[in-house]
């Protein structure tokens, strides 16, 4: 499936839940191991629009 150039994705989805560990249904660990911290939460997102 491809992503609409105008989806909105919204940051705090980023920095506020899949980049921060939770306990339970933690993606964090996942997402760290493939390079995307909090500090480059932006990377994941333009990934995200480029890939999807």
């Amino acid at each position: 499936m491809k992503l609409p150039g105008d989806a909105q994705i919204a940051p705090e989805k980023l920095s506020g839940y899949l980049l921060v560990k939770r306990p339970v249904g933690d993606k964090s660990e996942y997402l760290k191991r493939a390079g995307y911290t909090l500090d480059n939460s932006r990377r994941l997102e333009e990934d995200i629009r480029r890939r999807f």
